[in-house]
């Protein structure tokens, strides 16, 4: 087996069957990487997995994953080879095709992070909602933690921190603090903002994944996919459906095998698309970001004990 060039960790929470089906996906088109797992279930059994599991597991919050990025480079930074590149997964993903070592050497150059849609915050209320409410809590202790004058942004499934990230993050010494404070934050999801920030405060020289067009918040129909199988750029999806015999993952798998039908052949039962579903996604989202958007702007980010 050649040298692994990329360690591929996953967080997951439950669902055993979904994990053991994206190992295989990944282990089918990356058969030369290493894959590691970091449990951040409450009663999740990964016996039998065939995978290193991260020693300092623990339960994780939705949302609230910052521990989960920060263990996982620690505790390979710690080990007696690092590969170039290690890349964090969410359990609802795949990987499309094959060649993505290859691709992060071609597309990174000397950059040493590659985030989804990356990018510095912008002032002003367009930017992204988790960025932008970061933004207004920069000043209060985030800008000592991080280093940067602002934040940046970047989605959190599929980033990609080159070894000089690792060591970089792994000798700060205040890991301890960054952590502490994320999880005592009332921001959500700051971790998309912890670590394409820090990549700017290390020098890291970060850059925007040219696929990140495949990896939103949305499930794809069949033609979406196939448009996604034709983009030499797209190598990682999300999300994906957690039905195994969704046509969204029949796609992948059957495109990695060789045996990629017709968009006809695949039905689209896994994407929520009558009036009423679509209705019903838009009106939540919208109350609920509006709902972050004041109680963020009101209260102190960190709760006063």
């Amino acid at each position: 087996m050649a040298t692994a060039r990329i360690c591929f960790a996953i967080l997951a929470h439950n669902h055993r069957a979904g994990l053991e089906d994206m190992i295989a996906n990944f282990r089918t088109a990356a058969p030369d990487e290493e894959i590691v797992v970091y449990n951040g279930g409450s009663d999740f059994d990964l016996d039998g997995l065939d995978v290193e599991v991260c020693p300092t597991s623990r339960p994780l919050r939705y949302s609230g994953t910052a521990r989960f990025h920060a263990e996982i480079m620690t505790w390979l930074a710690g080990r007696s080879r690092l590969p170039e590149y290690v890349v964090t997964l969410e359990p609802d993903m795949m990987i499309a095709r094959r060649g993505f070592a290859d691709f992060l050497d071609a597309t990174m150059g000397d950059a040493a992070y590659l985030g989804t849609r990356f990018h510095r915050v912008k002032d002003g209320w367009w930017d992204n909602p988790i960025g932008r409410r970061a933004r207004w809590k920069w000043a209060e202790g985030w800008r000592e933690l991080i280093g940067t004058p602002g934040p940046y942004h970047a989605f959190n499934p599929g980033q990609v921190f080159r070894r000089e990230y690792v060591t970089k993050f792994a000798a700060l010494p205040h890991v301890d603090r960054i952590i502490a404070r994320a999880e005592a934050s009332r921001l959500r999801a700051i971790d998309e903002v912890i670590y394409p920030s820090l990549a700017a405060g290390l020098g890291c020289r970060p850059m925007a994944n040219p696929g990140s067009r495949a990896i939103t918040l949305k499930w794809y129909p069949p033609a979406r996919i196939a448009d996604f199988l034709a983009d030499e750029s797209v190598f990682l999806v999300h999300r994906v459906s957690t039905d195994l015999g969704a046509a969204d993952r029949r796609m992948i798998h059957d495109a990695l095998a060789g045996r990629l039908g017709p968009v006809s052949a695949y039905d689209a039962r896994h994407v929520p698309s009558d009036p009423w579903s679509q209705t019903k996604i838009l009106t939540e989202r919208f109350f609920r970001r509006r709902w972050l958007d004041i109680t963020t702007a009101l209260l102190p980010e960190v709760p006063r004990a």
